[in-house]
């Protein structure tokens, strides 16, 4: 006990045990032998609750005791009776002169004390017994409690929150490379019970989201980070495959280094679905909401205005969107207008909770006027909002044209009258039938029939009602012995699923050899429908007819649909094949069994084949190629396959005859396309040809300019020197000397810079004719270089080139094919749009647009000059191969046709041509400014 010894001599007690004991701040309680209390501090007294007449020397335990319990009982805080309580005090004081104990008390207003008792030896000289005693000391602890049970229930929460969550922890200890997994999370993923690694966790990451999964982690642990975040799929201990989300927190050293990661991972898999569900839900119900036929308003009560929306002024030709209350009144039909106005006095005066009728509403603004008013079927819906007191301050609501509808449901009327009056019809049509009928439910329950269908079997009038089972009804015709079949194969064949839910036909033979005939009708909603023919006679006549069959030169054959066996086969198609009655299957006589499975497969999804082609054996052994139609039939009772076949060597033969045709044809067109891909390669070194003529010519004048001033200067150089041998040289001949040299060398210098510059444009431009080199270069800078190569050919004739193209605009395509399309564009005009005896204009105009190509932006290039044009009748033609109006005067027709090939494959753009009268001809060409790899 701190602050308290073990042995108290009798001469300090009172002057130290006093000072001692009021100084601490836990209460102390000494008691002798007879548990009386020795000497007790304040705070003791205080904790226990109990009066200053009890915290005298020499007051028993036990009276202590009694007077702290029974408040502690009557509050509730300590539980059990008084007496056997006081005994639990007197038996914990035996126990405390020799043992040490820990104990609570429970005070009122839940205060709970901690009792410290450890025995001491009381010494003599006092009011108590001497000898052994024990020491209280006596703390409140009522705060620790507390916070404990608060600590408790919050891990109970946690722990419930957890298992009630697709949620479990984790911490990683990247030191050691272990990690601990919850057991909810154990649960969650079916992991065993045995320790894990870090790989064993991401070797069940789907392999997909792996990359994902490693990138954001490796992230965190560096610190990009503040908290690790994924969501990825991987593969639970018993083979599901989950999408899970994980996060976590990095713990750090001193150093910023990733020491241990916790965090939580939780099962997605149904927010996941269930998102996925959301977004198709909102995207109907964005769908509904577009195709929903009705507009939203709101009339506003203190100002007496009607605000409507934009979709309800389309549906009435409502031209504001607000106006007053009483011109939506004036719109409402006079028939319909009282009845309007009491609707919506009830739902202001509470009457209703909410408006909804219809009624006829003037369609527009107009009141007046000859022409009738157009009325629209309207249903209104409204709600009103009311303030605190109950008022109502505005009406909110939509309103629908539901005219086509009201138009429907009257038609629907009159045509529900005339399906009556129908109806009728139909019964007494049945009735009159010669044909049994009768349409049961899904359960095969009787829901209507004709008497007829009771007297085809025999039926006594009244024996069969609506509600009866089939069931019923076909037992009753075995046991008459109707039907001479098993009742279980009677049941499946007239009964069975498959009978009753698909359309067939299938023939009852009676005892009395009358032939009906039944056919089945499925309904689609598990009902269906079954009518009887009394087919004897018809059957009779087929038999006569099957004679007739038999002498026909088309070979027939009927298989079953299921064994496949042969069940008729006339005399032809037993002499055309090797098919013959009892041969079983008649896979062998195809000479590919299996298309006769193909055949089959066919008849089955389509009810009918046409123009099947195989090959069958012959009896000799020959193989014969056949044209086949199949269709489905029941032959005596059963499922069956008629087949009718054509020989058709002969066609086959034909057909070979013109595949070879077709090869040379094939042949024949390759051989053309190379023609004119070498045709097209001669226009392009054509073009060529003419560029490199146009340049010397043009390379010709500042050429010979320079060698005339070199060969001047070369003279006065000359002249210079002999003046200057002969020492008669004088100022002013040096003089006139360097003039004649600066003028010159001002000569030789802009001629020789001109030819220079041709010389360079003919070589760039050359070699992107000549090559299809992809690189980037500026589009103005390039368009004035072909125009600078083409100047020869420009300047003899009276026409100008006008170029209106931004400065900078870089592309990033074939030059070479560009610079063709254009020098085409250029000496077509000059051939044959222009005029030689009346100037004319051609023009460049370079736009860049968006044209949302995935390659970016894109390239306009409009080419238009003022010639003549092209006829209206050759716009269509003008990109053909070989089409053009001068075939006589050199043109090969290809320019054009070079052109379309070289913007469309090489350029990936597009080109269109217009000519409008009296306009000329007029090219537009777009290309992406970045030709896509």
């Amino acid at each position: 006990m701190g602050g308290v010894v073990e042995y108290l001599s009798a001469s300090a007690v009172d002057s130290v045990l006093s000072s001692l004991l009021t100084g601490l701040p836990d209460g102390v309680a000494v008691f002798d032998g007879n548990a009386r209390l020795v000497v007790a501090n304040p705070v003791c007294g205080t904790l226990l609750r109990l009066p200053d007449g009890l915290m005298r020397a020499g007051t028993p335990l036990r009276d202590m005791a009694a007077c702290r319990l029974h408040a502690a009982i009557i509050a509730g805080a300590e539980p059990g009776g008084l007496a056997q309580r006081l005994d639990d005090v007197e038996e914990r004081a035996r126990r405390s002169l020799t043992d040490s104990l820990e104990f609570r008390l429970h005070q009122p207003e839940g205060v709970v004390l901690e009792v410290t008792s450890r025995p001491v030896a009381i010494p003599a000289g006092g009011a108590w017994r001497s000898g052994p005693g024990f020491v209280w000391t006596i703390r409140d602890i009522t705060r620790q409690c507390q916070a404990a049970e608060a600590m408790a229930r919050r891990q109970e929460r946690y722990d419930l929150a957890l298992q009630s969550a697709n949620e479990g922890l984790y911490d990683w200890d990247i030191g050691h490379n272990t990690i601990f997994f919850s057991e909810r999370l154990r649960e969650l993923f079916g992991l065993s019970d045995q320790q894990h690694s870090p790989e064993d966790w991401s070797s069940r990451i789907y392999p997909d989201d792996r990359p994902l999964y490693k990138a954001a982690h490796r992230a965190h642990l560096k610190g990009q980070t503040a908290r690790f975040a994924c969501e990825y799929r991987m593969q639970t201990g018993d083979g599901r495959l989950l999408w899970v989300r994980q996060h976590g927190i990095a713990v750090r050293d001193a150093e910023g280094r990733a020491v241990r990661l916790t965090g939580s991972v939780a099962d997605v898999s149904e927010y996941r679905e269930a998102t996925r569900a959301l977004r198709a839900s909102e995207e109907r119900h964005m769908m509904a909401m577009q195709a929903l036929n009705e507009g939203v308003y709101e009339w506003s009560l203190a100002d007496g205005v009607v605000h409507v929306s934009e979709r309800l002024q389309m549906l009435f030709g409502m031209a504001r969107s607000s106006f007053p209350s009483d011109s939506w009144v004036d719109r409402v039909h006079p028939d319909d207008r009282t009845r309007f106005l009491l609707a919506q006095r009830a739902l202001l005066k509470g009457d209703v909770p909410r408006l909804e009728m219809d009624y006829r509403l003037r369609w527009g603004d107009q009141s007046g006027g000859d022409d009738a008013p157009e009325w629209r079927w309207v249903r209104h819906r409204g709600v009103a909002m009311r303030d605190a007191r109950g008022r109502v301050v505005r009406v909110i609501g939509s309103s629908g044209d539901i005219t086509d509808q009201r138009r429907a449901e009257d038609a629907l009327q009159e045509s529900q009258r005339a399906l009556d009056a129908e109806r009728e019809i139909l019964q007494a049509t049945l009735e009159n039938m010669d044909q049994g009928i009768f349409m049961a439910d899904s359960a095969q329950r009787l829901v209507a029939h004709n008497s007829r269908f009771g007297q085809m079997f025999g039926f006594d009038p009244g024996e069969i009602v609506n509600g009866m089972m089939l069931d019923d009804i076909l037992r009753r015709l075995w046991q008459r012995d109707a039907i001479p079949q098993p009742y279980e194969r009677l049941h499946e064949t007239f009964l069975g699923e498959e009978c009753c839910q698909t359309v067939n036909t299938h023939e009852i033979h009676r005892m009395e050899g009358q032939v009906i005939e039944a056919r089945n009708v499925p309904l689609g909603d598990g009902r269906f429908v079954r009518t009887f023919t009394d087919v004897t006679a018809r059957k009779q006549a087929e038999a006569a007819v099957r004679e007739l069959i038999e002498a026909m030169p088309l070979p027939l054959v009927v298989t079953a649909l299921d064994s496949h066996h042969v069940l008729y086969a006339n005399q032809c198609a037993q002499q055309a094949y090797r098919i013959q009655l009892g041969m079983g299957a008649v896979h062998s006589a195809y000479v590919n069994p299996a298309e006769r499975d193909l055949l089959v497969a066919a008849l089955e999804q389509d009810g009918e084949v046409n123009d099947f082609e195989t090959r069958l054996r012959t009896p000799d052994g020959a193989d014969v190629w056949v044209l086949m139609s199949a269709r489905r039939m029941v032959y005596r009772g059963q499922r069956a396959i008629l087949v009718a076949s054509l020989v058709i060597n002969e066609r086959k033969a034909l057909e070979r005859d013109l595949t070879d045709a077709k090869l040379k044809a094939e042949q024949a067109l390759a051989e053309l396309q190379a023609t004119q891909q070498s045709l097209i390669e001669a226009e392009k070194m054509a073009s060529l040809g003419g560029l490199v003529a146009g340049v010397a010519h043009e390379i010709n004048t500042p050429v010979g300019i320079t060698l005339t001033t070199a060969s001047h200067l070369q003279e006065k150089v000359t002249q210079l020197g002999r003046l200057f041998e002969s020492g008669s040289i004088r100022k002013q001949d040096f003089a006139a000397f360097l003039s004649v040299a600066n003028s010159a060398c001002a000569l030789l210098m802009s001629n020789s810079t001109r030819a220079a510059n041709l010389i360079q444009s003919f070589k760039q431009v050359a070699v992107d004719q000549a090559s299809e080199e992809r690189r980037r270069f500026d589009l103005r800078s390039y368009i004035d270089e072909i125009l600078l190569s083409l100047g020869p050919r420009l300047r003899r004739s009276p026409h100008r080139v006008e170029v209106a193209c931004p400065e900078e605009i870089e592309v990033d395509s074939y030059p070479g094919p560009l610079s063709q399309v254009l020098t085409n564009f250029v000496m077509n005009s000059l051939l044959h749009g222009l005029q030689d005896d009346q100037p004319g204009v051609i023009s460049i105009v370079v736009e860049r647009v968006d044209a949302g190509m995935p390659s970016g932006a894109v390239i306009e290039v409009c080419y238009q000059d003022s010639g003549r044009g092209i006829p209206a009748e050759n716009l269509k033609k003008v990109f053909d191969p070989f089409f053009t109006t001068r075939r006589g005067e050199g043109g090969s027709g290809l320019g054009l046709n070079i052109v379309y090939n070289i913007v469309t494959q090489t350029l990936k753009g597009s080109i269109r041509v217009e000519s409008p009268p009296g306009s000329g001809a007029r090219f537009i060409l777009r290309f992406p400014q970045r030709v896509p790899q």
